[in-house]
């Protein structure tokens, strides 16, 4: 007799994470880089089937109840996780012709500066697949230099990767969209969405992230992303929803709510274009200057923030004559999506700050059930191509 155990979603999420950290752990740069960006992909085929770039485990698990003088039970339970010394080599990625089957891609070269490079998370629709990565540079310490960027790669490029490992996701002459420090001083609105970001060579990157006392053009770690935590690959979604947050290097106010008054510090919600990979809307999300004293951080001082899809995918194809550009043959669409981010907040009287004590300190030694949740909704209308 067999008793089926299913654990929910996020059982095996919180699963897949504990033994993440039991398997690999987590280093002081991995924190910085990694800093609540853990991704979680549903199979598109199989709907019992949760993966990350290390991970492939089942939501399900068979026992059969022993019989008087048997040892051990049956556990069919699917669990694979990649071996700790690959980890930072490969990853795993969903296929999207042979459905349910994953790659294992190579994502950089051999050479050993190639460490600097950290993977975040990809996203896929019907052509593309994009990754994004960090670049850290911790060598210097008085001249730390952190990057975010994203690459492009078609579905045919990515499963011949899978395909064959001589050939890695990244390579110095690849374009890369490189995340900026927005000054929000554009003439229109126009301009201070280019300002988001900037294509270049990754050979460039890599000449930006070397120590030049010259050139003091370092990003240390003023700029922080966070993507959807749970995505469901069943869903080809032709943009990604990215909250954005920055601070400035001369913030040094104890609350700052002079400089967060100042536009350049809101955080916004992002939506980045697949197809022009750039970003192509923007909207404020910053709570009330008197709430945001009472943010939860993570440990780099930046909001935590939690995005998450709570509506299936509407799409309105357009006119006949509306094509996505460069795949003939396939009408636009105007897609609308909607997203929840929910926001922790610490209750004020809960809080009893010694004056002598760093603040970012106090924060992150509080106890998260002594919290609030804001839970905020956006309806996203994204029309490809125009």
């Amino acid at each position: 007799m067999f008793a089926n155990k299913t654990r929910t979603l996020p059982q095996i999420i919180n699963d897949i994470s504990q033994d993440q950290d039991r398997k690999y752990g987590l280093n002081l740069t991995d924190r910085k880089t990694m800093a609540n960006n853990r991704s979680y992909y549903v199979n598109a085929k199989f709907r019992n089937v949760v993966a990350t770039e290390t991970h492939v485990w089942t939501n399900a698990q068979n026992n059969r109840h022993l019989a008087p003088g048997e040892i051990q039970s049956l556990d069919e339970k699917l669990k694979y996780s990649m071996e700790a010394d690959l980890k930072d080599q490969f990853i795993l990625v969903e296929a999207m012709t042979k459905k349910g089957n994953y790659l294992n891609i190579k994502i950089k070269p051999n050479e050993h500066w190639w460490s600097d490079l950290q993977y975040q998370m990809y996203s896929r629709n019907k052509f593309y697949y994009v990754f994004f990565f960090t670049f850290v540079n911790d060598k210097e310490k008085l001249n730390r230099k952190h990057h975010w960027f994203a690459i492009r790669k078609t579905i045919a490029e990515v499963e011949a990767m899978g395909d064959n490992n001589d050939h890695a996701l990244i390579t110095m002459h690849d374009d890369v969209c490189v995340f900026n420090e927005n000054s929000f001083d554009g003439k229109d609105e126009g301009d201070n969405l280019k300002q988001y970001t900037t294509m270049m060579k990754l050979q460039d990157l890599v000449e930006m992230q070397r120590f030049r006392p010259d050139r003091p053009d370092s990003q240390d770690y003023n700029i922080n992303l966070t993507f959807e935590k749970c995505i469901d690959n069943k869903t080809q979604i032709d943009f990604v929803p990215i909250v954005y947050q920055l601070k400035y290097k001369n913030l040094q106010n104890k609350y700052a709510e002079d400089f967060e008054r100042k536009k350049g510090l809101q955080p916004h919600m992002l939506v980045f274009d697949v197809q022009k990979m750039e970003v192509v809307r923007h909207t404020s999300i910053l709570a009330k200057i008197q709430a945001r004293r009472y943010t939860r951080r993570n440990e780099m001082g930046f909001n935590e923030y939690t995005l998450t899809r709570t509506s299936d995918v509407f799409n309105q194809k357009k006119g006949f004559f509306d094509q996505h550009k460069g795949h003939a043959g396939d009408l636009a669409s105007s897609q609308i999506v909607k997203y929840q981010l929910s926001t922790q907040y610490y209750l004020p009287n809960e809080l009893k700050c010694d004056p002598d004590e760093d603040e970012l300190e106090f924060f992150l030694r509080q106890e998260p059930s002594k919290a609030t949740i804001e839970l905020v909704e956006y309806n996203i209308q994204f029309s490809c191509c125009h």
